[in-house]
């Protein structure tokens, strides 16, 4: 997948679609896969557009949503899916006040050379003006542009939404976020100082802050993870929570215990795919219960993930 930008823009022909596509889920597989599969009939190239961060945020909506997926994150799913090329767009209060036949005339005739448009069901862009798809439609046909509605895509007999999975993974239904995302939900961030408790039990961490500051945690607990470092694989106890046990002031954390791992990764990025909840998080009121609990949690997680890697 190579990376465009308006400064250089594509110069081939091409099928496109736009749109966030946060957390890259099995929905937008399903539009990107139609993009691709119209681009390679008609011999063209396939191309998506999307924003450097989430329009919401920038618009300054109170309901701006936390990230399923920090921009290399998403850079990475995206690659995963065949498209040729991929335009991620600054998302800015001017871009957004232009209206839907501005950005098409501004940004994907004259920019971005695209002639077909495949937009995702019930998907709007452009400053909101009520249009329907068959006033895409006719914009598109003034300006050359073919514009076509992807077909509705369901999991299991219900639509596939972001906001779906962020409640799931706020609920702690982890394997249904996962099953919606068709694949495993990650975490990556670097690797920073903490206080050091897990090594008084046996049991060091390495306390990781989010690539994104708006990037979505799931729900308190611990997890089954596989962590990446280096481009090395490892099982790994991931902890997100206050630390009752301790009755830690720092607030909300994330911290990981990678098994049989002793390295100094402080300062270095890593990337954890959650593949299993544990349990909620909990207060004990002994550190040898913690202790027997962590043991076996180490033992579960070790059983988990040698089936997967």
């Amino acid at each position: 997948m190579e990376q465009v930008d308006l400064i250089h823009p594509v110069i081939l022909p091409n099928v496109a679609t736009i749109g966030c596509f946060d957390g890259v889920h099995r929905g937008h597989q399903h539009l990107i896969k139609q993009v691709c599969c119209q681009a390679q009939t008609k011999q063209l190239k396939s191309l998506l557009i999307t924003f450097d961060q989430h329009p919401k945020k920038i618009l300054g909506c109170q309901t701006a949503p936390k990230l399923l997926s920090s921009p290399s994150e998403k850079t990475s799913l995206l690659e995963q899916t065949g498209i040729d090329e991929c335009c991620c767009l600054t998302f800015t209060p001017a871009l957004a006040r232009l209206s839907a036949y501005e950005f098409m005339k501004t940004i994907l005739k004259e920019k971005l050379n695209v002639r077909q448009l495949i937009i995702g069901f019930n998907h709007h862009f452009g400053r909101p003006a009520g249009e329907t798809a068959d006033d895409y439609r006719l914009m598109g046909k003034a300006l050359g542009i073919e514009v076509s509605i992807a077909d509705e895509y369901r999991y299991n007999g219900k639509p596939v939404s972001s906001s779906t999975i962020r409640k799931a993974l706020c609920e702690g239904q982890l394997q249904k976020a996962n099953d919606l995302l068709g694949h495993h939900y990650t975490l990556s961030g670097t690797v920073v100082e903490g206080r050091k408790v897990g090594r008084t039990l046996g049991f060091p961490t390495a306390n990781i802050r989010p690539e994104v500051t708006d990037k979505l945690l799931p729900r308190n607990g611990s997890y089954a993870v596989t962590v990446t470092v280096e481009q090395e694989t490892y099982a790994g106890m991931l902890y997100i929570g206050e630390r009752p046990t301790f009755d830690d002031p720092n607030g909300r954390i994330a911290e990981v215990n990678i098994l049989h791992f002793n390295k100094d990764i402080y300062h270095q990025n890593i990337r954890m795919s959650f593949i299993a909840r544990l349990r909620d998080e909990q207060r004990f009121d002994r550190l040898e219960d913690l202790k027997e609990q962590l043991r076996k949690e180490q033992e579960t997680v070790e059983k988990i993930i040698q089936a997967i890697i």
